[in-house]
Formats: C-alpha cells, sequence, structure tokens
C-alpha cells in the first residue's frame, strides 16, 4: 500500500464522508468492539456518571456505557458518524439518555466541569494538537473526573517511527504515541493518577488519568 493510498485511508478514517462512510464506520464499530469491551471493564462506571465519548465513530462505545451509565454523551466531527451514533443508539436518545453532536475534542460543546469520565476510543491519533485538546478534556471534567484514552497501536519502544506516522489526515499528521510521551502529556494537561490499563497487552496504549478533587 502506497502512501498516497494510506493518506487516502487515514483522512476517510479520521473524517469519513462520501459514499464509502457506512461501509467505513460499520467496519470501525466490529473492528473495535472486542478492544473497546477489554478496555471499558478496566473501568469503574456507576448508574449516575454522565460520560463523554469523544470521536464516537458508529457509537458502538456509547451503546456499551449506555448500558451501565445515566448519560452519555457523543462528539464526532463527521456528520456521517453522527449519523451512525444516533442510529445505532435510538432508543437512548429518544429518552434523552444518550446525546450525540459534532464537534471535537478541542473545542468540546458542553461546559466546564460536566461529566464524571470522557473516553477517547482509536481517536487521538488524528487530532491536529493533541496538548490542547487535554487541557480541554480536563476542563470538562468535574473533580475527580477521569480521563480514559486508548489506542489500540502505540509507538515502539525503541521510539522507532510507526509505519503510518506523519501522513496528512487532513488536520495535521498522524500522530502515534509511546507510553512515556503520553503520561508527559496528560500530567502537562493537569492531569494526576496516571495509570496505563492492559500493560501486557503488546500494541495497546491505554491510559486513565484523574482530574484533582476540589479543595
Amino acid at each position: 500500500m502506497t502512501r498516497k493510498i494510506m493518506g487516502w485511508l487515514i483522512r476517510e478514517l479520521r473524517k469519513p464522508s462520501g459514499f464509502l462512510a457506512p461501509f467505513l464506520i460499520s467496519s470501525m464499530n466490529l473492528g473495535h468492539s472486542r478492544f473497546t469491551r477489554k478496555v471499558l471493564g478496566e473501568v469503574s462506571i456507576t448508574s449516575s456518571d454522565k460520560i463523554l465519548d469523544i470521536g464516537c465513530g458508529g457509537g458502538n462505545a456509547i451503546s456499551i456505557m449506555a448500558e451501565s451509565c445515566g448519560a452519555v454523551y457523543g462528539i464526532d466531527p463527521s456528520p456521517s458518524c453522527v449519523k451512525k451514533s444516533t442510529d445505532k443508539n435510538r432508543n437512548g436518545v429518544k429518552t434523552n439518555r444518550v446525546v450525540i453532536r459534532e464537534g471535537d475534542a478541542e473545542a468540546i460543546p458542553f461546559g466546564d466541569g460536566t461529566f464524571d469520565l470522557i473516553t477517547a476510543f482509536e481517536t487521538v491519533y488524528f487530532w491536529p494538537d493533541v496538548e490542547s485538546a487535554f487541557m480541554e478534556i480536563h476542563r470538562k471534567l468535574k473533580p475527580s473526573g477521569i480521563f480514559l484514552v486508548a489506542c489500540e497501536t502505540r509507538r515502539p519502544e525503541s521510539g522507532e517511527k510507526h509505519l503510518l506516522e506523519d501522513i496528512d489526515t487532513g488536520n495535521g499528521t498522524f500522530r502515534i504515541f509511546g507510553r512515556g510521551e503520553m503520561r508527559d502529556i496528560l500530567s502537562a494537561a493537569g492531569f494526576v493518577d496516571i495509570k496505563e490499563l492492559l500493560p501486557r497487552e503488546d500494541r495497546w496504549l491505554c491510559m486513565s488519568a484523574q482530574k484533582m478533587s476540589a479543595l
């Protein structure tokens, strides 16, 4: 696969559109389902929690979390993803337990201190300014709220760049993170109690981080 083709595919995965969008979104739902469930199994979710899923794609993570939480919100920059996610979670949308909007991590369209948990599955690769986005996420969490970031691919411990890195996403370049780099960015955004989840998985990079409790 040439870098030109890979670039096209990455741009489509970042923001699915056109006639291929339904296929790509359904493929992501299916392909990430096991990963999403396994990562969520590491996090405590209660019936009173208000949750935001950033880059919600086809709404698979939303549907899983809606089984346990009080309300779950989703944002995605792709209108096709918003539609698919809404259709998949239509019952929750009808009862106002699920709310899905267009939006991105750098400008989350909800108030500060709103959420108990914010999740980002397989999406930080595409964000043009991860550092600013993490600070925005920190603002939107309640005191003691948790941010869960989960990637199925991480940079090798050797530090070598991944094959897909630096490919144009249409909104910056594709970015893959190592463990130390992710910890540093979370810490710089103000998060504490940073934990790596499922550390024995060879390629995954999954971390939870907490917003400091109110004094």
